[in-house]
């Protein structure tokens, strides 16, 4: 062969060609396993012309705050939703941010999948195997509108929001920076849609946390907390949409993630893995009132829209940021069990959760224990002012010693076995945690 046919170029070209090429034939395999799975799963299957899919986004909206999830505050329109579609009981985001998560969600790789080690802007680049679920709905023939400020997805400050290359794809992105006027811009938008010929859209709407004006104080009868305001519109955003379209319209409402009202000292989301802020609200209009008590991670979102089978994860992971950031932690979760492993060390630099039992995160099983009576203060009539009121002597001794649970063996087998993992998917990535020091 020649000098020039083994360049470099033209072996990237040649690489290119057959990535493609692979991507094709993934597709099409994808088409064959999507029919049999909604018939598998008593989807109507509509003609691959006529499709609509509105999805609604929420920004920043605990499930746990919503009556439907057991929380305070009434939302009958979600609940109505769920009446006649799929209720996700425990539907688990993969970061306590914005772009890591839709990342996720547009991609269905978990955020140390992405090939990502900072927010670099030489940084972005996906796998080249990943088919974004744009890219799927553009090859299907759907016409996408996004409502969102086009400059917050394409060139906001380092890149963060680039999810994906948006500018491959056909998308009308229709700025919606004002939350007093988004839901008549959205039921504006749906109207139109409606009395156009186009028979196949998707329709991707952001709803901004905060309460707008109109809603401040709106929650005050159910709760002290003014966060909880932004759920009460959320539930009468969602009301007047509802009302805006007809039944051919499929809805998913969602959320990015959650935030802390205080919980253990947490505020809001952006580095913390609470479960106030990991665990979002999922519904779609399609079901006939299902309800999946499995645990979701948002990485499953192309296959719910797609209406496709929902994949089964031997683990759950969630980052707070990417390999090279000094502020990442991972947690990682089976079933009940919640591992995280905090680099910055901070508020500790393990911890491990029963969820079954302690679905708040109050009790720490990992780590040694802090008596809160250690100090030799005088303490009344205790054994000695070096005990707990208990009369033991408790502090600095490993927490198994101290919780009175009776499957500690099991705990420490998982808590190895979570440890490694996150071991494991942390060297894939080639980091060494003695740069993070």
């Amino acid at each position: 062969m020649s000098a020039n046919l083994l360049s470099r170029a033209n072996i990237r070209k040649i690489y290119k060609m057959v990535v493609r090429f692979q991507k094709t034939i993934k597709y099409h395999l994808f088409q064959k396993k999507k029919i049999s799975s909604m018939i598998q799963n008593h989807v109507e299957i509509r003609s691959p012309n006529s499709r609509k899919i509105l999805a609604i986004y929420f920004d920043g909206l605990p499930a746990k705050r919503l009556d439907l999830y057991g929380g305070i505050i009434p939302v009958p329109n979600f609940k109505k939703l769920a009446e006649r579609g799929t209720l996700y009981n425990n539907y688990i985001v993969t970061a306590p941010s914005t772009a890591m998560t839709m990342t996720s969600m547009f991609t269905g790789l978990f955020p140390h999948e992405f090939g990502r080690y900072s927010w670099s802007k030489s940084d972005t680049s996906l796998p080249e195997h990943v088919i974004p679920l744009i890219e799927i709905l553009s090859s299907e023939g759907f016409e996408m509108y996004f409502l969102w400020d086009e400059e917050f997805m394409t060139r906001r400050t380092q890149n963060k929001y680039k999810i994906i290359n948006w500018e491959e794809y056909n998308i009308n992105f229709l700025d919606i920076a004002n939350k007093e006027i988004q839901t008549k811009q959205t039921t504006d938008m749906l109207t139109k849609l409606s009395k156009s010929n186009i028979n196949k859209w998707f329709c991707f709407v952001r709803f901004s946390d905060t309460a707008s004006s109109k809603y401040i104080g709106s929650a005050k009868s159910y709760s002290p907390y003014s966060f909880d305001d932004e759920v009460i519109e959320a539930d009468a955003i969602l009301g007047k949409l509802l009302e805006t379209v007809d039944d051919s319209v499929d809805i998913i409402v969602f959320s990015d993630h959650g935030k802390c009202y205080g919980e253990r000292g947490l505020f809001k989301y952006a580095f913390n893995l609470a479960e106030t802020t990991l665990h979002v609200p999922l519904i779609c209009s399609w079901g006939n009132g299902k309800v999946v008590d499995d645990l979701t991670s948002v990485v499953e979102f192309p296959n719910i829209i797609l209406q496709n089978v929902i994949r089964k994860h031997k683990y759950l992971y969630a980052d707070t940021a990417y390999a090279h950031q000094w502020n990442r932690n991972t947690m990682i979760r089976d079933g009940r069990w919640k591992y995280t492993y905090n680099r910055i060390g901070w508020p500790v630099p393990e911890e491990f959760y029963d969820l079954k039992y302690d679905a708040s995160e109050q009790i720490n099983l990992i780590g040694t224990y802090k008596d809160p009576y250690r100090d030799s203060r005088p303490k009344g009539d205790t054994a000695s002012n070096k005990f707990s009121p208990s009369g033991l002597s408790l502090d600095g001794k490993d927490v198994s010693e101290v919780y009175p649970r009776n499957d500690w063996a099991q705990i420490r087998k998982k808590i190895k076995e979570l440890r490694n993992e996150r071991e494991r998917i942390w060297l894939l990535q080639g980091v060494d945690e003695r740069n993070y020091g």
